[in-house]
């Protein structure tokens, strides 16, 4: 595999867009699904994702579809007794796809599933009961010891939803918080977890009743509420969290000085909440997905306002600043997305809920920007990556400022950079969940080992013990 180095330069702008094009690449029918509510996830050329509605039983199926929109194919049809209208995100692992739906299953509250990617050996891996959480509508995570954490939004001691951890067999299922209304209620998205504590949102409860953003450890201890919401600062929250170093991310549908929904930041500490945005009208408004950080770029979606009043297509910096609305959704090219957007190169990928032929399309924005979102920023510092692509491990050398020095290991690339100082590096995949992370050693090489991960295009950030951000850029898998 031929070594590629990547060379880091400084780039405060913003990305300015040159050309953009959207594809309707899949209009749904309702014989091959309908009414999407959930995102894509990718691997090895095929998107996969869910529709609530659609098939033969019209309680929706899983379906794959290539990135140029030329292989539709259902892979599995719900059917009430093994699950019914699924509204979460697929999480893929290996060749096995796990998920959940919030109806259907031995007591028609929900289950968890898994399936192969060709379609076969699907497994009811659990019937939720009502006692021990109902009506998932968000998506399952893996931690690094092999254990799925996610949450149902009903259900438990209280009727207000559970947080819980299953094997990825199906076994030990296990409530490790049930929420009681003081510490939130109805938790409707996913968790993203970050050493062994778990963040996510409820849409209600909380000190204000209007919904928090919380903390818990995987054993279900040490719940921490960072922040309850409010209509000034955006309440109801409906979606996910990401994180990027010690910030966190997210959006709400509803409240801000609009009364339209708003993008916030906030530590993981619970410190310092910003409304990064609030929605109105002409920028979109409702958004009930979640964001993709790349570089320090943030793009999402909302599901109304815009031109039409049909959801758009947006992005803006880390730091609030750069605003743009560049793609308005029209009734014939897809309306209402209510999930996430992935990242492939330069394409954004996504589902919109109604449109195209009236029940929901799959879509891609080809966007060609003056400065690539493909380049690759840096503070401070500089950074060698090698090989890359690779097979899933790389080597990373960073120099914090000061001047290079070479190492004595002759096997690798002829600049060679020692580490100057401590350095915290993660890695996102293309949903923008952290799947690695660690501190570097002084005076020597970081060896990143992903060959645990899929294909595909990773993004990389290296955070300098002082929280500067000494350089990011991307890391291609190919297996």
């Amino acid at each position: 595999m031929k070594k590629a180095l990547l060379t880091l330069a400084i780039c405060t702008s913003l990305f300015s867009v040159s050309k953009a094009q959207y594809t309707d690449m899949h209009n749904f029918n309702l014989t091959n699904g309908g009414y999407p509510y959930a995102s894509l996830v990718y691997s090895a050329g095929l998107l996969y994702g869910t529709s609530y509605f659609g098939g033969p039983n019209n309680v929706g199926c899983i379906f794959s579809i290539d990135t140029s929109g030329s292989a539709y194919g259902v892979i599995h049809n719900f059917n009430d007794t093994l699950g019914a209208y699924p509204q979460g995100t697929l999480l893929l692992i290996g060749n096995k796809l796990y998920g959940m739906t919030p109806k259907g299953g031995a007591h028609d509250s929900g289950c968890i599933f898994s399936v192969f990617i060709n379609g076969s050996g699907y497994k009811d891996l659990y019937n939720f009961n009502g006692t021990k959480g109902c009506n998932p509508y968000g998506a399952v995570i893996l931690s690094p010891q092999g254990k799925l954490y996610g949450m149902a939004y009903a259900g438990g001691t209280s009727n207000f939803g559970v947080v819980f951890t299953i094997d990825t067999t199906g076994n030990n299922y296990k409530v490790i918080l049930n929420f009681t209304g003081a510490n939130g209620k109805w938790p409707f998205g996913d968790l993203i977890l970050h050493g062994n504590v778990l963040y996510g949102m409820a849409e209600e409860g909380g000190g204000g009743n209007s919904g928090c953003i919380f903390a818990v450890d995987t054993d279900g201890t040490n719940y921490r509420d960072l922040h309850d919401c409010s209509f000034a600062q955006g309440w109801f929250p409906h979606a996910n969290l990401i994180l990027a170093g010690a910030t966190l991310f997210g959006m709400t549908p509803s409240g801000g000085s609009q009364d339209s929904g708003c993008v916030f930041s906030i530590d993981t500490d619970g410190n310092r909440y910003n409304i990064l945005l609030n929605f109105s009208g002409p920028n979109g408004y409702a958004p009930f997905g979640s964001l993709v950080l790349y570089g320090d770029i943030l793009y999402g979606m909302t599901s109304q306002g815009g031109t039409h009043d049909s959801g758009c297509i947006f992005r803006l910096d880390t730091l609030g600043n750069g605003y743009h609305n560049f793609w308005n959704f029209t009734t014939n090219r897809g309306v209402s997305p209510q999930g996430n957007l992935i990242r492939i190169g330069d394409k954004l990928y996504g589902l919109a809920e109604a449109g195209g032929g009236g029940k929901g399309v799959v879509f891609k924005f080809d966007t060609t920007l003056t400065t690539s979102i493909n380049d690759i920023r840096e503070a401070t510092g500089s950074i060698n990556v090698y090989p890359n692509p690779s097979n899933g491990v790389f080597t990373i050398g960073i120099r914090n400022g000061g001047a290079l020095t070479s190492s004595n290991n002759t096997n690798s690339p002829s600049s060679n950079y020692e580490l100057g100082i401590t350095n915290s590096v993660e890695v996102y995949n293309v949903l923008g969940e952290k799947v690695y992370s660690q501190l570097s050693t002084s005076n020597s090489h970081l060896l990143i080992d992903l060959s645990s991960q899929s294909n595909g295009v990773y993004l990389y950030r290296v955070v300098g013990n002082s929280g500067e951000l000494i350089g990011e850029g991307k890391l291609l898998i190919q297996k």
